[in-house]
């Protein structure tokens, strides 16, 4: 976090609505480990996805990252991730 700001403050959620209640408007990404709490004090975007929707069902690993790589940018993680192995 340190490189998206220098300033940083932890607390419950209860701490950090009391901090932003003067705020006009809070935007943030979702992140599932803040559960609802998140969604009562900001505006969330979804949370960027790593791998994109499968098109079917996949019988094994290897054939779902078959799916999620095979139109992936050459600049995705995947995409650099099937690249090392």
């Amino acid at each position: 976090m340190s490189t998206l700001s220098p300033l940083r403050w932890h607390g419950s959620i209860a701490q950090i609505g009391e901090a932003l209640r003067g705020a006009r408007s809070v935007r943030s990404v979702d992140d599932m480990h803040l559960g609802d709490g998140l969604h009562v004090l900001a505006n969330c975007n979804p949370a960027p996805s790593l791998f994109g929707r499968v098109e079917r069902s996949c019988g094994s690993f290897s054939q779902w990252w078959k799916q999620v790589t095979r139109n992936a940018p050459p600049d995705t993680r995947a995409a650099k991730a099937m690249k090392a192995d």
